[in-house]
């Protein structure tokens, strides 16, 4: 028998969710993560994603659970809807839980997805699910998994915090500092036809010195130089895709959800055809090891290869096997582990690598 646990929680647009399995007694995973809510239904989308990311889990340990018994353990009334009715505009709070609103166009669509994603693993895995409501803050084992939700859930609230003040400072840095930032462009991440789309993007921002949404940009490109050509990209980026990586490198600021700003900076392309040894690390390789570590320093915490994952699909960089001689993440974070830029935790989580000022070990 199978007992899982599982909770969700809202605040400030950060939803939590996470789960906690027992087999036979014992506890096999406990995981729990954060990531912007993407509808209005607060702590119910949290409460989902916890039941849909306990049932891929359950997937990648068993593959399949023939007739065997999950005790799905929950708090929130809406989870019983999800496997007792077919269409999710009927779905029903209970108690003093708050109404939801099924006429949102994208809550309707994540309850559908909800609901057919958890009935599509429940028939994969071939279990037989029994449902036990309990009551919030009132259990030992199912508040263990609240806990967890709540560090984590601050944490993110507090980087997000600091990152929306560096975002500030660095705007009025950029407005104050006259000179502009020369900053090299690696063949082996974009393409020549993107490095002058993203001049062009850069001389429109510094013109019009005020932010600008995606939606002008695009107006405003397509004008002048046509609608941007996927095919002509490195990774087949769409334009959207091409000014989230334009943020990440530092190319330019985005200071609201898709609407950017100005930096100072001017872009050289580099190729690196003509300058890599046999025997060099690939530009790639070393730009996206660098990725990895700045991700480790800024959340001064441990992390998995699978948050590692999530992180850059996120950031939408994910990482490309076929640039490192077909080496998967995973092998390539081993690799970090063996040249010292990163160590391993006997649980298996990597740290970044910090060396003291004073002995330089």
């Amino acid at each position: 028998m199978i007992r899982v646990f599982t909770d969700g929680s809202y605040k400030h647009g950060i939803i939590a969710y996470g789960f906690l399995i027992i087999c036979n007694g014992v506890e096999v995973s406990l995981q729990a993560r954060t990531a912007r809510a993407i509808t209005s239904l607060k702590n119910v989308e949290a409460e989902l994603m916890a039941v849909i990311s306990a049932f891929e889990e359950l997937d990648k340990m068993f593959s399949e659970l023939i007739d065997e018994r999950i005790i799905l353990a929950h708090d929130l009334s809406i989870i019983r809807s999800i496997f007792s009715i077919n269409s999710c505009e009927k779905f029903q709070m209970n108690g003093d839980e708050e109404e939801i609103d099924t006429k949102n166009t994208k809550n309707k669509h994540f309850l559908r997805y909800a609901q057919e994603k958890i009935k599509a693993l429940v028939n994969k895995l071939q279990c037989n699910v029994s449902l036990e409501k309990i009551v919030s803050h009132n259990h030992e084992i199912h508040n263990r998994v609240d806990r967890v939700l709540s560090i984590i859930l601050d944490y993110r609230l507090k980087m997000k915090e600091f990152a929306e003040k560096t975002k500030k400072k660095r705007r009025e840095v950029s407005l104050q500092n006259s000179g502009s930032s020369i900053i090299k462009v690696s063949n082996s991440l974009f393409s020549k036809y993107e490095f002058d789309y993203m001049n062009s993007i850069i001389n429109k921002l510094s013109k019009l010195q005020k932010p600008i949404h995606y939606s002008e940009i695009e107006e405003i490109l397509t004008e002048k130089n046509g609608p941007f050509i996927k095919s002509k990209s490195k990774f087949k980026r769409d334009l959207r895709t091409l000014l989230n990586d334009m943020v990440l490198y530092g190319y330019i600021s985005e200071i609201d959800d898709e609407t950017y700003e100005y930096k100072p900076v001017k872009l050289t392309y580099c190729d690196l055809a003509n300058v890599e040894k046999r025997n060099e690390i690939p530009q790639y390789v070393n730009d996206y090891m660098n990725f990895i570590v700045n991700y480790i320093k800024k959340v001064k915490i441990p992390v998995s290869e699978g948050e590692i994952a999530l992180y850059s699909k996120e950031k939408k960089y994910e990482w490309i096997p076929r640039k490192f001689e077909g080496r998967s993440l995973k092998e390539l974070l081993e690799y970090m582990v063996s040249i010292g830029k990163l160590k391993k935790s006997s649980e298996g989580y990597y740290l970044a690598e910090y060396k003291d000022e004073k002995s330089g070990k």
